[in-house]
Order: structure tokens, then C-alpha cells, then sequence
């Protein structure tokens, strides 16, 4: 059987053109992917300038309201250990984070900001 559910990485395209479209600020924030000699090299280049695995997708910002989202696929996507403790820690702060699975769900999220929760 065939997953298609679309890949993390398009459902994070559409947050961000939705976010474009509303004006939001945001980030993505980088990741250590890939298993090439390369990617290795970057991902250690990358955790000696400060970058933390599991570290969420994008920082947002909306109405005065910072969060973070960590993107997954709606079928078949597992979230990290690295990625479950950053999200506890970060919301052991003012700041939120939540874990999307799927732009509709992550757009709903941003939504809640635009109307002020």
C-alpha cells in the first residue's frame, strides 16, 4: 500500500505561503537531515554553531503572539524524542509549541492567533 499522505516538507510549503499571504512573521529554523557524507559534515557544522536536534520547524509570530510549530505528515509521521522534550520544554515558558500534523492543522493554529485565541 502507498502512503499519499503529501511529505512533511510540502504540508510546511503550505504554511508558509499561507503565512506569506496573511504578512506573518516567521522562520524556519534549519535541519540536520540527510544521510550523504555532506550532510553529515553539515550537521556537525551546524550543532558547533548552536543548532539543537528536534528543535520545531518554524517560529511564528502573529497579533504579538511568538510560538513555534513542528510540522509532521497527517498518516505515518512519528515525533522524535528530541522533538517531544523540546516542545515540553518550550512550553514550560510563555512561549508555545505545538506539533501539526498537517498544514490544515497548522493553519487552524495560526488562525487562533489571528483571533486572538
Amino acid at each position: 500500500m502507498t502512503n499519499t499522505s503529501p511529505l512533511e516538507k510540502d504540508e510546511q510549503a503550505a504554511v508558509i505561503q499561507y503565512l506569506e499571504l496573511r504578512g506573518h512573521k516567521f522562520s524556519a529554523i534549519p535541519a540536520d537531515t540527510g544521510h550523504t557524507p555532506e550532510a553529515r559534515r553539515r550537521a556537525v557544522r551546524m550543532k558547533r554553531a548552536g543548532y539543537r536536534k528536534g528543535m520545531p520547524d518554524l517560529f511564528c509570530i502573529v497579533n504579538g503572539h511568538a510560538f513555534f510549530l513542528e510540522m509532521k505528515r497527517v498518516k505515518n509521521s512519528t515525533v522524535s524524542p528530541e522533538q517531544k522534550s523540546w516542545v515540553k520544554e518550550i512550553n514550560t515558558t510563555e512561549i508555545r509549541a505545538y506539533i501539526a500534523k498537517g498544514s490544515e492543522e497548522a493553519i487552524a493554529i495560526i488562525e487562533d492567533y489571528e483571533g486572538v485565541l
